[in-house]
């Protein structure tokens, strides 16, 4: 659960900041029907993309390589700290540093820390309901839940929005932003405590896009065996 909630905060920098480029995010729109990222937010010092885009590759490594010890893996973690502070000074906006950062200080377990960063990104691109679900999750541990309930029901206005702009792609691939946000409303809605419609529009994710969801299959139906408590109990434990 730990790399589940790790990974949560690393895939919400795939979003851009809102300070992107409006004419690309304008045409990006106008050629697709569906919910497509807004264009990528253009880092302020060149260093500070590389700085952060090499953080994450550490991060990835020190979660996902079973050949690391406990050692190594907080060297790699320790690495990826200094580059993505060093990248927040350099570009005080640059959302994908914020999440990363916040990633490393939840696998430090200074969810405080992780809570404000993500509440910082937010400032930025206050349409990021990945970053409303993560504020959500860092809100219920360290023990808000009412705080916590409205980052989700935020979240799930956001995604309801996305999903509304339909799924008729011109380019299949893109389809599964369709699916991702389905399955984040479903999280979302499972994090609020609404089990039952939370289990009910998995069922119907899969039921309609099985065929074509490749490993994302069992990503997805793994929370019809589950519930917030469930979920804020297996956080707690790691």
């Amino acid at each position: 659960m730990k790399l589940f909630l790790s990974l949560i905060v690393i895939l919400a920098t795939v979003y851009a900041c809102q300070k992107a480029n409006k004419s690309s995010d304008s045409a990006q729109k106008n050629s697709e029907f569906g919910w497509l990222p807004p264009a990528a937010y253009k880092p302020k010092n060149q260093k500070a993309a590389m700085l952060s885009d090499s953080a994450a590759v550490l991060q990835v490594r020190a979660q996902q390589d079973p050949t690391l010890d406990d050692f190594e893996r907080l060297k790699l973690i320790n690495q990826a700290f200094s580059m993505l502070t060093e990248a927040l000074k350099l570009d005080p906006d640059y959302g994908m540093a914020m999440s990363n950062l916040s990633a490393v200080y939840l696998e430090k377990g200074d969810t405080l820390k992780a809570l404000e960063l993500m509440r910082r990104r937010l400032k930025v691109e206050p349409e990021l309901a990945e970053g409303w679900q993560a504020v959500g999750i860092f809100s219920d541990l360290s023990g808000d839940s009412a705080e916590a309930k409205k980052c989700y029901q935020k979240s799930i206005e956001i995604y309801d929005g996305r999903l509304k702009m339909g799924k008729k792609y011109s380019k299949p691939e893109n389809l599964m932003y369709y699916y991702d946000n389905w399955s984040g409303k479903a999280f979302s809605l499972l994090m609020s405590g609404d089990t039952k419609n939370a289990q009910n529009s998995i069922r119907a994710l899969l039921e309609e896009a099985a065929p074509i969801l490749g490993q994302n299959t069992d990503t997805y139906a793994a929370m019809l065996s589950k519930d917030r408590w469930i979920l804020l109990k297996e956080m707690k434990e790691n």
